[in-house]
């Protein structure tokens, strides 16, 4: 029992800390939250998630009915901090019907962001600290989402 004692306050930090990893809010404006999550930063590529929000859905193409509009992009990436390029392994669209599509490729093909893009800010949110290391959450990610969609519903 007092083993059991000991081992509880260490448990219980433990547990408090489980699922509280940094997310990095890349970019939030009036079309998209970016964040960025698991990020890896290893030679030669660094890994992370990158999340897309998008705050009003975008449609597949010009007659897709509102259930297949997408809501939500998430990719699994590499990136390339001395290229300053990155490309995505997975890709996850999420439509607000709920279907989900997923695209996987074997090699991604790496591609340097247009200055200013989102993109641009996935990128930085990965392999810059100047910019990494002022933009870090240890919120849940769907708690991020809901306030950035409240606040794109206010406007």
């Amino acid at each position: 029992m007092r083993l059991a004692r000991l081992l509880l306050p260490g448990l219980v930090a433990a547990l408090a800390l489980g699922g509280c990893s940094e997310r990095i809010i890349a970019s939030a404006n009036d079309e998209v939250l970016v964040v960025v999550e698991d990020v890896r930063r290893q030679a030669p590529l660094a890994t992370a998630t990158v999340h897309y929000v998008i705050a009003r859905p975008q449609p597949l193409s010009d007659d897709a009915p509102a259930a297949e509009r997408v809501m939500r992009m998430r990719y699994e990436a590499e990136f390339d901090c001395s290229g300053l390029a990155w490309g995505e392994r997975v890709q996850e669209l999420t439509m607000v019907g709920g279907q989900v599509l997923t695209n996987q490729t074997p090699e991604p093909v790496l591609r340097r962001p247009s200055s200013g893009s989102v993109g641009e800010s996935a990128l930085k949110a990965v392999c810059d600290p100047d910019f990494y290391g002022t933009r870090g959450s240890r919120r849940p990610l769907r708690s991020i989402e809901k306030d950035y969609l409240e606040r794109m519903g206010d406007r």
